[in-house]
C-alpha cells in the first residue's frame, strides 16, 4: 500500500494493453453493489464521508498516529492535517491492493475510492474524488489473451508487449464529488471476520495482508486467467476453486489483500443557505432565514458573536427531519450580520460551519419579445428582502442592465431569449429563474446548391462535379445543366461549345471538356422534401493546351503484403493517366488497380531477387495530343531479422528476437530441428510488435525431442529474411 498514486486528468484511461469490460461471471448485478451517498463538504473541502449501500460510511483516512493506518507515513507526511498549510496531496476513504510474484509473472490490482487535487498540489477550490479500478501485470506472453476476474467485476485483455497496464478513474471533476458514485466501487472491501479483528474504528490494517469481503459478486480476491500463468507457482496461488473450463497451469490468485479505511463517526453539518429580511417598519434589525442538511435527529444550533456586536444572533437550536434543518432567526442593529456559525452538537468533536448571510432576491416576471417598435427586451420585474439594496439583471454573453426604483430591469437588442438569466443584489443574494419568450414562427430555409468542381482544365479533359456537399430538408433531387454565360438556358452560337454532362441528375457527374479553349458556363439546381429549390451558377474554363509532364516519385518501398500506392497527382497539364507494370527479370506480375487513374494501387509480392525492383511507367496525354512519361521503381523491404537468445528448459522453450519491419502484419515462422535425430517441426507464426520485438514461449513442436544441445532454430519473417541453425542454450 505505500505507493504514491496519482489521479489521472481522464475520466478512462486503459494503456499497454488492449482491454474488453466483461460482464461479471454472475450476470445481473447485484442490489448492493456500488456506492449509495456522500456526506456534507468538511472544512477541508472534501465529503466528510461517502456511504456504500450496505450503509457502511467511511471517512477520508488522514490518520498518522499512533500507527501509519492510513499510509501516510509511509508516504511521507507526518503531523495533524490542516488545509491547506499542511495537508496531503492524496489520502483514501478506501483503497485494497492485491499483490503476486510467479516466477517472471508479476500481478497488482488495486480498488480504491481516492480523494487528491487538479495539480496535484494541495490547494482549496482543486479538490477532486474518484473510484479507481487498477490492473498491472509483467510477464505475459505477447498478443495472447487474458482475464483478470477481481471484486467489483473482471476484465479481457490482449497482452501488447507481456503485460497488462490498465487504469479506470470515474468521477474526476473538480468540486464535484457525486460522480465517483458512478464507479464500480461499492461495497467497500474490509477485513473479514478470522482473526486478528482490524484496529478499532478502522476496517483493516494497511500494514498486514488479510482475507475480505466486500465483493458484490462474492470474488473476494482477483484470478490471472491465461496461458500457462501458474507454471512454477506454489500451492496457494493457484486457483481454488478452480474456474469452469479453465486448466490448473492457466490460472492463479490472490486472496489476501492489503485493505485501508476509517469508519465515519461523525454526521457533519451542510449549511445550504442563510437570507435576511429587514423589518418593514422601519425600525432596525429583521430576521434571517437559516437551511442546513444533516443526518436525522441531530442537534444542530445556528448563532452568531457575543452579546453586543452589531447585528448579534443568540444560539437558536434549528428544527428538522429526514436531514433537512431550518431556524428563523431574528437580529438587532442597523445591518445583519456577514455571517453565521452552524453546529452540529451531536459530533465528536463538534462539526462547526460557517454560511454566508445574503439578502433574498425574488423575481416575478421574467420576458422577451419584440416591443412595438420591432426591437427584441428582455425584462425582469425583481425584489430584495432589503430594500436597500441596488439589483441587476445579467445576460448572456456579458449583458447587463440595473433595475430602477420598481424592480425593473431590460436589456436590449438581444436577438435570441437566453433559457436563463440571473439578478444579482449588491448585498450578496442572487437568484437564477427561466425566461418566458415570445418568438414568432421561423420561416423554413430553402437549400443551399454547392457545386464542387474545378476552375481550369485542359482540353478533352474529364471534369468532374460533385453535389453532395448541398444541403437541405430531407432527401435532395439534383438538376446539372449548361447554361448561358447570363443564366439563360444553352443556346449554340453564344460563345461557347456544347458538353454533355453524363448524368444530369446524380448527385456526383462529370463532362468531357470540349476541344477549343474558352469558358463553360453551369448550373445545378437542388430541390428538397419540402418542394424548395435552390440554384448555383459556376463556370470552368478550359485553358490553351499545353504539354503535359509526368511527375511521380522515382522509388519506393513495398513491405510484403502491404499495399504500395503508385502516386502521379502531381503531375501537369493532364488529360488522360496510365499506369503499366514493366516486365524485369523473372519479377512477378501485378495487379494494377485503377491503372488510369492518377494514383494507381497494387499489393506488394514477395520478388525473387529483392536487390531487381518492380518497374512501372506512368504515361499522361495532354490536350495538346502530345504524351509524357516516368518510370517508378519499387523496392520490396528487407526485414534485419535477428535471434537474440533462445532457451530450453523442459517442457519451456523461450525464443526472442528483433526484426527492423515492425508495422503491417510481420510475423516470424520458427522451425525447430533435433540436430541428433533429424526430426524437426514448425512452430508460430508470432507476430512482432510496434517496437520490433518478437518472442515465442511454450513447449516444443509436435513429434521433436531433445535437450537443449542437441536443439537448432530456423527463424523465416513474412518480411523476407531468415535466420538459420541458432543453437539453442539451457534455460
Amino acid at each position: 500500500m505505500n505507493r504514491r498514486r496519482k489521479a489521472l486528468g481522464a475520466a478512462v484511461a486503459a494503456l499497454t494493453a488492449a482491454a474488453l469490460l466483461v460482464v461479471p461471471a454472475s450476470a445481473a448485478v447485484p442490489e448492493n453493489a456500488g456506492l449509495q451517498a456522500m456526506g456534507p463538504i468538511a472544512e477541508h473541502g472534501f465529503p466528510a464521508w461517502y456511504s456504500d449501500k450496505t450503509g457502511l460510511r467511511l471517512e477520508p483516512c488522514l490518520d498518522t498516529a499512533p500507527a501509519d493506518l492510513c499510509g501516510l507515513v509511509a508516504n511521507g507526511f507526518t503531523g495533524a492535517p490542516s488545509m491547506p498549510d499542511h495537508f496531503p496531496d492524496e489520502f483514501f476513504y478506501n483503497a485494497a491492493v492485491g499483490e503476486l510474484d510467479v516466477g517472471n509473472l508479476s500481478a497488482q490490482v488495486e480498488t480504491a475510492l481516492e480523494g487528491a487535487f487538479a495539480m496535484e498540489v494541495a490547494r482549496p477550490g482543486d479538490q477532486i474524488t474518484f473510484g479507481r479500478i487498477r490492473i498491472r501485470v509483467d510477464g505475459l506472453q505477447a498478443g495472447e489473451t487474458y482475464r483478470v476476474v477481481h471484486p467489483y467485476g473482471q476484465e479481457v485483455f490482449t497482452a501488447e508487449g507481456g503485460e497488462i497496464n490498465f487504469t479506470e478513474d470515474i468521477g474526476i471533476g473538480t468540486n464535484n464529488f457525486s460522480g465517483a458514485l458512478n464507479s464500480r466501487l461499492g461495497p467497500f472491501l474490509r477485513w473479514d471476520t478470522r482473526n486478528p479483528a482490524p484496529p478499532d474504528g478502522y476496517i483493516g490494517d494497511p500494514n498486514a495482508e488479510h482475507t475480505f469481503t466486500g465483493s458484490p459478486y462474492n470474488t473476494n480476491y482477483f484470478q490471472l486467467i491465461g496461458p500457462d500463468v501458474a507454471a512454477g507457482a506454489p500451492s496457494n496461488a493457484l486457483c481454488n476453486p478452480l474456474p469452469v473450463g479453465v486448466a490448473a497451469t492457466d490460472c492463479v490468485q490472490q486472496a489476501q489483500w492489503s485493505i485501508m479505511g476509517k469508519k465515519a463517526v461523525n454526521a457533519d453539518v451542510a449549511p445550504e443557505s442563510a437570507i435576511y429580511t429587514r423589518n418593514t417598519d422601519g425600525t432596525d434589525g429583521g430576521t434571517i432565514l437559516v437551511h442546513a442538511t444533516s443526518d436525522d435527529n441531530e442537534v444542530i444550533v445556528v448563532e452568531n458573536g457575543a452579546l453586543g456586536d452589531q447585528g448579534h444572533v443568540a444560539r437558536r437550536q434549528m428544527y428538522g427531519s429526514h436531514g433537512r434543518y431550518v431556524a428563523n432567526v431574528s437580529y438587532a442593529g442597523q445591518s445583519a450580520p456577514g455571517t453565521l456559525t452552524i453546529r452540529n452538537l451531536s459530533d465528536t468533536p463538534v462539526a462547526t460551519r460557517t454560511v454566508k448571510v445574503v439578502d433574498g432576491v425574488n423575481v416575478t416576471a421574467a420576458t422577451w419579445l419584440l416591443n412595438a417598435a420591432g426591437r427584441p427586451v428582455l425584462a425582469v420585474r425583481a425584489a430584495s428582502t432589503d430594500p436597500a439594496a441596488k439589483l441587476t439583471l445579467h445576460g448572456p454573453a456579458g449583458t447587463s442592465g440595473a433595475a430602477d426604483s420598481t424592480g425593473l430591469a431590460r436589456i436590449l437588442d438581444l436577438e435570441a431569449p437566453p433559457l436563463k438569466v440571473t439578478v444579482r443584489s449588491d448585498k450578496g443574494g442572487s437568484i437564477e429563474v427561466p425566461v418566458k419568450a415570445t418568438v414568432t414562427p421561423t420561416p423554413i430555409l430553402p437549400p443551399t446548391a454547392a457545386p464542387v468542381h474545378p476552375t481550369n482544365v485542359q482540353p478533352r479533359a474529364s471534369v468532374a462535379l460533385d453535389a453532395t456537399k448541398s444541403i437541405g430538408m430531407g432527401a435532395l433531387t439534383y438538376a446539372w445543366s449548361q447554361v448561358n454565360a447570363d443564366g439563360t438556358p444553352f443556346k449554340v452560337g453564344l460563345g461557347q461549345d456544347r458538353v454533355v454532362i453524363a448524368a444530369p441528375s446524380a448527385p456526383v457527374t462529370g463532362f468531357l471538356a470540349p476541344l477549343n479553349p474558352g469558358t463553360v458556363h453551369l448550373a445545378l439546381k437542388v430541390t428538397d422534401q419540402t418542394g424548395l429549390s435552390a440554384t448555383a451558377r459556376f463556370q470552368v474554363a478550359v485553358d490553351v493546351p499545353a504539354a503535359p509532364l509526368a511527375v511521380a516519385v522515382g522509388r519506393l518501398d513495398g513491405q510484403i503484403g502491404s499495399t504500395v500506392t503508385l502516386d502521379g497527382s502531381g503531375s501537369l497539364n493532364v488529360v488522360r493517366y496510365r499506369w503499366a507494370q514493366v516486365k524485369i527479370g523473372s519479377n512477378p506480375t501485378v495487379t494494377l488497380v485503377n491503372p488510369t487513374s492518377a494514383k494507381a494501387t497494387f499489393t506488394m509480392p514477395r520478388l525473387p531477387d529483392p536487390a531487381v525492383p518492380l518497374h512501372f511507367r506512368l504515361t499522361v496525354s495532354g490536350g495538346d495530343g502530345t504524351t509524357h512519361f516516368v518510370t517508378v521503381q519499387v523496392f520490396q523491404v528487407v526485414d534485419d531479422l535477428a535471434i537474440t537468445s533462445a532457451t530450453y528448459d523442459a517442457p519451456d522453450l523461450r525464443v526472442r528476437g528483433t526484426s527492423s519491419v515492425a508495422t503491417g502484419t510481420n510475423t516470424v515462422t520458427l522451425t525447430v530441428r533435433n540436430t541428433a535425430t533429424s526430426v524437426s517441426g514448425t512452430l508460430g507464426p508470432v507476430s512482432v510488435d510496434q517496437v520490433g520485438d518478437w518472442q515465442y514461449r511454450g513447449p516444443l513442436p509436435a513429434g521433436v525431442t531433445g535437450n537443449a544441445g542437441n536443439l537448432r532454430i530456423d527463424a523465416v519473417s513474412e518480411a523476407g529474411s531468415q535466420v538459420l541453425n541458432y543453437a539453442v542454450t539451457a534455460g
